[in-house]
């Protein structure tokens, strides 16, 4: 992840794309179509974890269970892009804020 960019650093502070699936109860595949439809900025909005360039950081939250088997990167978002896309998912409903 790219510090000097303004994306949280803390792996607790930001989001992946199977939990967003699992909080709306969405299928497989949800949120990252809904993150692909928005003008999302890396470094800002989200950030990739490569296995080979950002071993332990994606070895802890492939070892949470926060990413989907199999699951080549990590695409973790900030709370902002979070809300962003759970209102394409939901639309009309409010997104929560946790």
């Amino acid at each position: 992840m790219d510090a000097s960019a303004g994306f949280p650093q803390n792996l607790a502070l930001v989001h992946s794309l199977r939990e967003i699936d699992a909080t709306l109860g969405q299928p497989k595949g949800s949120a990252f179509r809904a993150f692909k439809s928005l003008p999302l900025r890396e470094g800002i909005d989200f950030s990739v974890l490569h296995p080979d360039h950002d071993s332990p950081a994606f070895t802890a939250v492939r070892a949470a269970g926060r990413l989907y088997p199999g699951a080549l990167r990590a695409i973790l978002v900030s709370d902002e892009a979070r809300r962003r896309i759970e209102q394409v998912l939901k639309p009309g409903v409010e997104a929560s804020d946790e």
